[in-house]
């Protein structure tokens, strides 16, 4: 088997401005271990490290975790991201994964994703990772939530994410509206979406995006599943939301969340759904998968 270079690490931390020195602490140690230091945070904060650390500033690599990061399926393809840009150095990644208010569904993603980094097939990525959380700002649920994703589960990672993500998700609301699409009903489904989407407030661009994020996963559903689906439609407070439901089984438990290659054709539906929604749930068990799709009016 061969070693481990991944290393995932919890960082408590307890009131404002924590994080800020935390990330500066982790970016000088980088530095003078000759790693990469990477702070995912918000563009505020990364400057506010940047402008601590002086001299080294440009050393630090930023990733925009306000509007990239609301997605935590995002994460995994922007760290192999940097590594592929940067190859045979080791990433020193740090990032604030959850803060206080963020929504239940980003939560669950949140603790999918911190479980994700634990499967074998990642052990090979060259990072070390560091999670930190406010422990003061935070609920109570939310830090052991935090502190049990990066107990050690060396022991059968694969089996903790399997439960994770066949836990189905919370039930639609009474008002959502549903139809069954197969192949000869796509067109109707995107005039479907289409007008939905308007009517719930959705800029032009977003209304492309929806739309087409919506016909890859029912497409994607009608031709490797058994030839049907069950779409849903609703709003939620800002968000405006779609679920596609059918009776297949998506057994990667990253699929999605790695960058496909350049040389396939393959692979790439899901890893541009996650590019274009504010937020995925994929949910997936040999019962049968359920995907749902966010963006923000």
């Amino acid at each position: 088997m061969t070693a481990s270079t991944l290393q995932h690490t919890p960082l408590p931390y307890s009131g404002h401005g924590g994080f800020v020195a935390a990330a500066v602490e982790v970016v000088r140690e980088a530095i003078d271990d000759d790693a990469l230091p990477v702070v995912l945070a918000e563009p505020g904060e990364i400057a506010q490290v940047r402008k601590t650390v002086g001299a080294a500033r440009d050393e630090v690599l930023g990733f925009d975790m306000s509007v990239a990061g609301r997605n935590p399926a995002r994460l995994l393809p922007a760290l192999r991201h940097f590594l592929d840009d940067h190859p045979g150095r080791q990433l020193a990644c740090i990032s604030e994964p959850v803060k206080a208010e963020v929504p239940s569904a980003v939560l669950r993603e949140v603790e999918l994703h911190e479980l994700l980094i634990g499967l074998p097939v990642l052990h090979t990525w060259n990072f070390r990772l560091i999670c930190a959380y406010d422990t003061e700002a935070l609920p109570g649920p939310v830090v052991d939530m935090m502190a049990d994703a990066h107990a050690d589960h060396s022991t059968d990672p694969l089996s903790k994410v399997e439960r994770a993500r066949a836990e189905p998700l919370p039930p639609r609301p009474m008002h959502s509206e549903e139809l069954g699409v197969d192949m000869t009903t796509l067109g109707a489904l995107r005039g479907f979406i289409q007008g939905r989407a308007q009517r719930a407030g959705l800029d032009e661009e977003r209304v492309d995006d929806l739309v087409y994020a919506v016909n890859e996963v029912v497409t994607n559903s009608i031709c490797h599943g058994e030839g049907r689906a069950r779409v849903s439609f609703w709003t939620e407070d800002s968000s405006v939301i779609c679920e596609v439901r059918d009776r297949g089984f998506i057994r990667d438990p990253l699929a999605g969340r790695v960058a496909p290659r350049s040389d396939r054709q393959s692979g790439r539906g899901l890893w541009l759904v996650n590019q274009l929604c504010d937020l995925v749930q994929l949910r997936s068990s040999p019962a049968g998968t359920t995907l749902r799709l966010y963006i923000e009016a």
